[in-house]
């Protein structure tokens, strides 16, 4: 089973339940159902915000790199975004 005692004595009251053929039970098996899918998502909901965020940080870097700055010769300007967008 589980090695933390509170944790096996709730697993095997949730056992009773969900064996209990009452409402109870499949009100239960229902919620953990829906609790573990909230679950999942808000990790998976997480870790797509964090893959999001180091996007927009390359993409802002990137825009930083290829943007024409107010010191650029005018004359070079063209070599210059080709050269910062590489």
């Amino acid at each position: 089973m589980d090695d933390d005692p509170e944790v096996a004595k709730l697993l095997e009251m949730t056992r009773q339940i969900v064996k209990s053929d009452t409402n109870y039970g499949f009100s239960l098996v229902a919620n953990i159902r829906s609790f573990h899918q909230a679950m999942i998502s808000e990790r998976r909901f997480n870790d797509l915000e964090k893959r999001i965020a180091r996007i927009e940080e390359r993409t802002d870097q990137s825009k930083k790199k290829a943007s024409i700055r107010k010191t650029d010769p005018s004359d070079q300007k063209e070599d210059i975004i080709k050269r910062r967008a590489m």
